[in-house]
């Protein structure tokens, strides 16, 4: 199945999309990031939340809590806890497009020779749970997402 991409009118402002043309499949709603006839499988843009993302990753490898504490501007644990459902989802879509990759490391800032991606198959349950999202209070392994070349293609 082929992608078709997000068309733009000439007035649309930080290349927001416009509606799908009459007859195309209908995709939900995602802004930011958007570039004409840009796509990555069957990504048509970003979500906020997954442009946030990739914003915060563009500088490097970015911890899981710091997401968190990010998203809600270093909001109390319970904000941060209510992020997590937005965020996991943002970063498993992420990672399933190519966008980003999520690595665990025991130590900060992460050695490339104990990193380990997280595969795929096994994301999901990793970033839906809300102990990794939080501040470790003891020496655990760290989760960090890190954006990929085609990740940087977003920005």
């Amino acid at each position: 199945m082929t992608a078709m991409p997000v068309a733009l009118s000439s007035g649309d402002y930080d290349n927001q999309p416009s509606r799908p043309a009459k007859g195309s499949p209908a995709y939900p709603a995602r802004a930011h990031g958007i570039r004409k006839n840009a796509f990555v499988n069957e990504l048509e843009g970003l979500t906020p939340v997954e442009h946030f993302v990739v914003e915060e990753a563009e500088a490097g490898d970015v911890l899981l809590w710091e997401l968190a504490a990010a998203l809600t501007h270093n909001g109390t644990q319970d904000q941060r806890i209510e992020a997590v459902p937005l965020l996991a989802d943002a970063v498993v879509s992420l990672a399933r497009h190519g966008l980003v990759e999520v690595h665990t490391s025991p130590t900060w800032p992460p050695d490339p020779e104990q990193a380990a991606l997280i595969p795929l198959d096994r994301l999901a349950n990793v970033v839906r749970d809300v102990e990794n999202w939080l501040w470790p209070d003891v020496s655990t392994a760290l989760i960090a997402v890190s954006l990929t070349d085609i990740g940087s293609a977003w920005l």
